[in-house]
């Protein structure tokens, strides 16, 4: 909005706008001339009428500037000539007019640039000639109260967020320079520069955001302040850098520019062919993902937040829920009881994706399998340790199908250690149930007639399919009846015998079957080798069904190529089912690291060692990572049962392991812990006392490490000296029993022993001790 316009002067060399609540401008001229210009229409009745300073000899004005808070005070620079000042101070209030100066300095100096001081109404910095930089105070008669030697003697500006920053720049040598009064000695930065510089100003509205322009250049350059060192002598403040550009493309060359005093990061500037533009410079955004899911980041001076936490009441209604990021799911599972409470009974309440829900089924499945493998320790088997078990081959049965007549045998192989591993499979050996539920899908009916087949039964796999078709056709699903149909009829054409025709048919179409498992089907169906490679591809059956069908119908030789080759596989693709056909711990530990790296599920991996290693390989390095990074999230959350469960399965599954004491009593003079392991730490490092008796052992009535006495119990005023905790020996065994325990109030810090107090608030309130009108009882939110 154009609020005034004056009459064109052509001596105008410099102006400022008062920053009071009046319109008025100080216009410089080149002669010499300072006059006050009202554009806010109307009488000013803050100053005296539009009046001039006119120079006694003709010299250009350099610079004029107005105090940003006290609005009366007007500062002007001139050009040098002897015995002239080069700077002069007005007060302009109370009608004063330009014709009277408030104070003058740098007599004989050349003025090249001034700026007040935002906070001070006294303090005046300029930059004289092209040797230093002073700061004068109005107070001292206009004295220099500091100064330095430099040549960035242009545009001096102070920072308005700190008044001890200040920036100029030197026209000879072109670089940026910023100073610290409180150590003005030297310049904290000095930032070369491509180009000159032709103005330099701090953002009122961002602190330490400090932009310059070039002369001839329509960029401007933002340089943030990072850092700031102050007192250090080779400290320097760290400053990113990034140049803008007017998002107009018509105004040439940046003239000007000038910062918006309220709006954030809004600039306006003034190009070579007459235009202005003005916009709003966008920070570079810092995202920072909080341990409770929460997303910030900084927009200006606020502080911008999204995605919620997920609440233990309503994990549902939260916009955090929603995210499918990995610790949201794991945080879900660690709420649900993963994997503390997870069974094979309630397995799929869980609702684990396939990867996860085969892995824990195998898992299970091993540790209820515990009279194979005898001698040995580790309740979870592989499949390649499995069959390393055999020394012998396995043995050759030639298997009939069902439900084709005159049909010819299939070879299958079995053994001890084949039959082990469907079992864990929990592959089904009996003819299935050809009935359909009412939710059953098209995958999960063609999955159903897939598995008859592997196990050879025909009349069992139409059956399904003929069930499925009336299933969708009793729900108005004529297309997918239609399906299953024509999948019944292609099916029955199959012959035992062996119908080349059939055959090549099938095989010229497995590429068009839009199913992956009824790809697999007509695969198995017209199958000629031995390998049964088109089968067993990846794409088209779970892990599972492709572990039964290699075990059933492979021979040794290609069972062990293809189990190398899917091992292979699952240790690049970081799939987790990769230990399932693991044949040591370190196999083992090799799929769990792959599976983090790709998924960065440490829950899974963290819970998947405890169940599968035995206790002597959980000082692995590697897992030693994981459980310590698990235990972080977990404390992170505020989650600290499901840690404290975490950390029960860690010591049931090694009474060795050791679990760090957070929470421990500390004695009242040195502050050190009076636990048992710590006495017995302490002895065993070269203390003199003697070796206890039995039936003194527990007895510690005073601190192990500074032997002040310990407090007296408040009932029966004796020094409550018993330890409390476990043996560091067994952790199994109970030092003291919890009557003995230490316990005390935590507003008044009186206690006793657990016994004696317990017998007390049966019938009290008040705490024992006399004066001390606590109601410790009252403040227990647990107590009846």
């Amino acid at each position: 909005e154009v609020r005034s316009v004056s009459e064109p002067r052509r001596t105008v060399k410099c102006v400022d706008v008062n920053k009071g609540d009046t319109f008025v401008l100080a216009v410089g001229h080149a002669n010499g001339r300072v006059s006050l210009l009202n554009l806010s229409g109307g009488k000013n009745t803050s100053f005296g009428e539009d009046g001039d300073f006119n120079a006694r000899q003709s010299r250009g004005c350099t610079g004029v500037s107005w105090h940003p808070t006290n609005h009366s005070f007007l500062a002007a620079g001139f050009e040098k000539l002897r015995a002239e000042h080069g700077v002069v101070i007005w007060d302009v209030s109370q009608g004063k007019q330009l014709t009277q100066p408030l104070a003058e300095a740098a007599n004989g100096d050349h003025c090249c640039s001034l700026a007040w001081v935002p906070n001070q109404s006294n303090l005046l910095v300029t930059g004289l000639g092209v040797k230093a930089v002073k700061i004068f105070d109005t107070r001292t008669n206009i004295k220099a109260v500091k100064q330095t030697l430099t040549k960035a003697t242009y545009g001096l500006s102070v920072d308005p967020w700190s008044e001890y920053r200040i920036c100029g720049f030197s026209e000879g040598d072109p670089s940026l320079v910023i100073w610290d009064t409180r150590n003005f000695d030297k310049p904290i930065v000095t930032l070369s520069t491509p180009h000159q510089i032709s103005k330099a100003s701090w953002c009122p509205t961002r602190r330490g955001l400090l932009a310059n322009g070039y002369k001839e250049s329509g960029s401007i350059m933002l340089r943030d302040i990072m850092n700031w060192v102050v007192n250090q002598e080779d400290g320097e403040a760290s400053v990113t850098e990034r140049p803008i550009q007017a998002p107009s493309t018509n105004m040439g060359n940046i003239v000007d520019f000038a910062w918006h005093p309220t709006n954030n990061n809004t600039l306006m500037a003034m190009g070579t062919s007459n235009r202005f533009c003005e916009w709003t410079v966008s920070d570079r955004l810092t995202l920072n993902w909080s341990a409770r899911h929460g997303l910030v980041w900084s927009l200006g001076a606020k502080l911008q937040s999204a995605v919620g936490e997920v609440s233990e009441d309503d994990v549902s209604d939260l916009p955090g829920a929603s995210v499918e990021d990995i610790s949201v799911i794991m945080q879900t599972r660690a709420r649900a009881g993963y994997a503390g409470k997870l069974s094979l009974a309630n397995l799929k309440s869980f609702d684990f994706e396939p990867e996860l829900y085969t892995v824990w089924s195998w898992i299970f499945n091993s540790r209820a399998s515990t009279d194979f493998m005898s001698g040995s320790h580790n309740r979870f088997y592989g499949i390649r340790a499995i069959l390393d078990q055999s020394h012998i081959q396995s043995r050759v049965r030639q298997s009939t199908w069902t439900g084709i007549e005159n049909g010819k045998s299939v070879r299958t192989y079995y053994s001890t250690e084949r039959d082990m591993i469907l079992k864990l499979c929990d592959w089904p050996r009996k003819p299935l149930d050809t009935n359909i539920q009412a939710n059953a899908t098209m995958e999960s009916i063609m999955r159903k007639a897939a598995v008859s087949v592997f196990n050879l039964n025909m009349k069992n796999a139409l059956e399904i399919l003929s069930n499925g078709a009336a299933h969708f056709n009793a729900q108005g699903d004529i297309h997918m009846a239609n399906q299953l149909n024509m999948v019944c009829v292609a099916v029955s054409g199959f012959s035992a015998d062996g119908s080349k025709l059939w055959r090549d048919v099938v095989t010229s179409s497995l590429s068009m079957v839009p199913s992956p498992t009824l790809k697999s089907i007509f695969a198995f169906l017209a199958a000629e080798d031995d390998t049964l490679r088109e089968v067993l591809n990846a794409n088209n059956l779970d892990f599972v069904d492709r572990i039964s069908v290699a075990h059933t119908f492979l021979s040794d030789n290609n069972l062990r190529e293809y189990l190398d080759r899917e091992w292979n596989n699952f240790l690049v693709q970081g799939r987790l089912e990769g230990i399932l056909i693991s044949r040591s711990h370190t196999d083992s530990l090799s799929i769990l690291q792959s599976f983090v790296d790709r998924t960065g599920d440490v829950q899974t991996a963290c819970w998947a060692a405890l169940n599968i290693f035995p206790p002597e390989f959980l000082k692995a390095d590697k897992i030693i990572e994981l459980v310590e990074n698990y235990r972080t999230m977990l404390d992170r959350w505020n989650m600290f049962a499901e840690r404290s469960e975490l950390d029960m399965s860690l010591t049931s599954k090694d009474p060795s392991w050791d679990t760090l004491v957070q929470i421990y009593v500390a004695c009242n003079f040195c502050g050190k812990s009076i636990s048992n392991s710590g006495r017995n730490r302490m002895n065993k490092t070269g203390s003199l006392t003697r070796q206890a008796s039995q039936q003194n052992k527990n007895k510690a009535q005073a601190c192990p490490s500074c032997r002040k006495p310990m407090p007296r119990c408040a009932i029966c005023l004796v020094n409550m000296g018993t330890m409390s905790g476990l043996t560091p020996e067994s952790k199994t065994n109970i030092v003291t029993k919890f009557e003995d325990w230490f316990t005390w109030c935590q507003t008044c810090r009186h206690g006793g022993h657990s016994e004696h107090l317990l017998h007390w608030f049966s019938s009290h309130t008040a705490c024992p001790v006399t004066g001390c009108g606590c109601k410790c009882a009252s403040l227990d939110p647990t107590s009846t």
